[in-house]
């Protein structure tokens, strides 16, 4: 009877631990993953709006498969918000990198003070930064819990 119950003890620890190591790693992982703006185009213009198509090379380091990465995430030209944008049901596997473009409806109304700033820049020949800040969230856990991890990226346009 004691013999059963140590081995007993012993299994749940064992799963406990590997529950745990799982849990702390895919935690570990999403901190990991990078988000880099590769390139920005302007697309579909209309008399209301714009659509702004941001490419995006997000890469994991690590050796943890990232499920179902998804975000939310505000877009700046300069210091100004000009919309925001979002991506969803991104799968990277380890060591990898994918390049995802995110297409991202901009109004008019929220571009107006970011134009005066661009033409400025124009003007003075300098380039214009576009900056993107959100956070992204990934499941873990055998996909039965999420996490969650800050981000931003930045490129210089000319």
């Amino acid at each position: 009877m004691k013999i059963i119950t140590i081995l007993v003890s012993g299994i749940v620890l064992l799963l406990f631990f590997t529950f745990f190591y799982t849990y702390s790693s895919d935690i570990a992982a999403i901190s990991q993953v990078h988000i880099e703006l590769s390139d920005v185009e302007i697309t579909k213009p209309t008399f209301y709006n714009v659509t702004l198509t941001l490419l995006m090379n997000i890469s994991n380091p690590t050796e943890r498969t990232i499920q179902d990465l998804s975000s939310d995430f505000d877009i700046y030209i300069g210091s100004h918000q000009i919309g925001s944008g979002s991506f969803s049901g991104i799968t990277i596997q380890p060591k990898s990198s994918t390049l995802e473009p995110v297409a991202t409806i901009i109004t008019y109304k929220g571009l107006a003070h970011s134009i005066i700033e661009r033409l400025s820049d124009f003007i003075n020949g300098q380039q214009t930064t576009i900056i993107i800040e959100g956070t992204m969230t990934a499941k873990v856990f055998f996909g039965l819990g999420q996490t969650t991890q800050d981000f931003a990226a930045t490129i210089v346009t000319t």
